[in-house]
């Protein structure tokens, strides 16, 4: 008997790999919790395992004590997933995640603005070096987490390779997909 294909984690990545880990990726302990709610609906509704990634900087007081509590808390909170966290240090979490992913991870973080110096934001380095991954916003929630899935096309190959991950992203959900 197969499963329902909205129980079937999508293939996000090439046409046979399937997404075999939700990872969520923070720097700040303070500013995960979104995309960890996030992550966590996922891991559930596909039955994956669950990783927390912290990227911690020097004055970050996160340390592997207080990611333990989080993993603890998240393992009593959705107990039908296995979650494991790991503590990286690095400046750009991009690399910091990408050293500790897999390419069949789905990277699940939360962002409030673009980085305001110039320079790409940590969500737009996380989708340039790793590919596919979901960005957070201040008003997500779990709750509303697979609703219509919104693909922008332009014509590049770029935009054709996510309309194809978006479209096995709502058949992995029973989602509308709108163009």
């Amino acid at each position: 008997m197969t499963e329902p294909a909205d129980r079937r984690a999508p293939c996000l990545v090439g046409e046979f790999q399937p997404v075999t880990e939700i990872v969520v990726a923070s720097r700040r302990a303070d500013r995960h919790d979104r995309a960890l709610a996030v992550g966590a609906t996922f891991a559930e509704h596909w039955q994956l395992p669950l990783r927390v990634v912290h990227v911690r900087e020097a004055d970050d007081p996160v340390d592997s004590d207080h990611l333990e509590v989080t993993r603890a808390a998240l393992s009593n909170q959705h107990r039908s997933i296995e979650v494991a966290s790991t503590l990286v240090s690095g400046g750009s979490v991009a690399e910091a995640v990408r050293s500790v992913c897999s390419p069949t991870s789905f990277v699940v973080m939360s962002s409030d603005h673009a980085n305001q110096s110039g320079g790409p934001s940590a969500a737009e380095d996380i989708v340039r070096r790793i590919g596919m991954a979901m960005i957070v916003g201040r008003e997500a929630d779990a709750e509303h987490v697979f609703g219509p899935v919104t693909v922008a096309l332009d014509g590049s190959p770029t935009a054709e390779g996510a309309l194809d991950a978006a479209l096995a992203f709502a058949a992995s959900t029973d989602a509308d997909v709108e163009r």
